[in-house]
């Protein structure tokens, strides 16, 4: 097992310490000082054991980490201790090769499943922006959902998670099977204060042969029109719609070079390619044009996807051009969208630039959520910024603090969490400080 000192390996573990939380400037100053005493990277279960059956025995502090692209500090330590790189667990078990489940260990990284799907014919429910370097368990633990999430919307929606094994953090650690759904309920979205993840069993999808387009519309109000029909339609084949304000040509190249140079809104779309003369029906009804036009993609390691303009990595791509935009996270009314959308952008104009992406509720809708890239200017300003969108009815799920109370959950820890908490870390030691009750911060 490697073990990294911060006294002699500083730099490791402070990379090892961080994560995309810098996408926040607020986090980015909050959690600058933030740094494990130690990193261990355990080569399988018995070395993890180990390790943790250490830790509570000692009572210290454990942060695990996936691939570290989660935005919200979920894989930074508040109070020292140690990081658990789970980078080794990193095997595809998949049982049955005629079923429709795959069983990976928390540190598979999402492309690789994604593949060792589609050798099967299948494909992954929801594929996040960050594959590539993504893992399932971070997925879990502090994912959303992503591509494909317009039909199986967020992470553990639909009974798309069917069990996992955890272990606990005591003296003599416990792996256990968790199948009923409260369980499962108290991984999701936990930011790993719960329990630890060992592996996860989760359904996949029919493979569909993808093809990737973007349209290219005069205004954003159109666009989103147009994103949200084609996403509601149910008899178009299709794994991604995002819809894309004026703004955003300058951070994506590719499609900055398909256009002719004008700054328009543009939708990103994958469908499959036998309905494309129906989509392109509707795109004309919208006076829109397709200026990017791709009937066979497939995801791999080397190809680049414009699928990768979506979801969070408008952010990424964003903050590359200027590292003073940031973000927010958003869900819009089904019923006032379209007003929401028109208020906000003529109470702020240029200061915020618009995306939205479509995703199915748990209720069988297809809804609106958005990832507005948001020039930030002070801390001040930016909660004006939320309180707008809060007094016009919109959702803030804020990505700009870093406990687990203040963010997604809006202000308390389901029940869930709670309970699963409380059996598997009954010293408090899972990631301390993320839940605001912990008194270690």
């Amino acid at each position: 097992m490697k073990i990294y000192n911060k006294e002699n390996e500083f730099a490791k573990v402070k990379s090892l310490s961080s994560d995309f939380s810098w996408f926040s400037p607020i986090l980015a100053d909050r959690l600058r000082d933030s740094i494990a005493d130690s990193v261990c990277v355990p080569e399988g279960l018995s070395e993890l054991l180990d390790v943790v059956s250490s830790c509570a025995k000692s009572r210290t502090p454990i942060t695990i980490r996936g691939g570290g692209t989660g935005n919200y500090g979920q894989a930074v330590p508040l109070n020292g201790g140690v990081v658990i790189d789970m980078k080794n667990f990193n095997k595809i078990k998949s049982s049955d090769s005629s079923a429709d489940h795959v069983i990976a260990e928390s540190g598979a990284r999402l492309i690789d499943i994604e593949r060792h799907a589609n050798y099967r014919g299948l494909e992954m429910r929801w594929l996040p922006s960050t594959f590539r370097s993504a893992t399932l368990g971070g997925l879990v633990a502090g994912g959303f959902g992503g591509i494909g999430s317009i039909n199986y919307g967020a992470v553990g929606s639909f009974s798309s998670i069917r069990n996992a094994y955890i272990i606990s953090v005591e003296e003599s650690p416990r792996k256990i099977l968790v199948e009923r759904s409260d369980e499962i309920e108290g991984m999701l979205h936990a930011y790993g204060t719960s329990c630890i993840i060992v592996s996860v069993e989760i359904l996949l999808a029919t493979k569909y042969s993808w093809g990737e387009y973007v349209a290219e519309f005069d205004d954003f109000d159109t666009a989103y029109i147009f994103g949200k029909q084609i996403a509601t339609d149910s008899t178009i084949i299709k794994r991604e719609v995002a819809v894309f304000g004026e703004g955003f040509h300058g951070f994506f190249p590719r499609i900055r070079d398909a256009s002719e140079g004008e700054e328009k809104s543009v939708v990103v779309l994958s469908f499959c390619p036998e309905d494309f003369p129906r989509v392109e029906k509707y795109c004309e009804m919208f006076n829109g044009s397709f200026i990017y036009r791709n009937d066979k993609v497939e995801i791999s390691a080397g190809s680049v996807s414009m699928l990768e303009y979506c979801w969070n990595h408008s952010t990424l791509h964003a903050k590359k051009y200027d590292k003073g935009n940031t973000y927010l996270q958003t869900v819009y009314s089904n019923e006032l969208d379209t007003e929401q959308l028109s208020y906000i952008k003529s109470s702020l104009g240029d200061e915020i630039m618009q995306h939205c992406e479509f995703i199915k509720s748990r209720d069988g809708d297809i809804m609106s959520v958005g990832l507005p890239v948001i020039k930030y200017s002070s801390e001040k300003r930016l909660q004006e910024i939320i309180d707008l969108h809060k007094d016009a009815g919109i959702v803030i799920n804020n990505p700009h603090v870093y406990t687990l109370n203040d963010g997604k959950h809006n202000g308390h820890i389901p029940r869930a969490i709670s309970k699963l908490r409380s059996s598997m870390d009954p010293y408090g030691l899972l990631n301390p400080g993320k839940i605001r009750c912990d008194l270690a911060v």
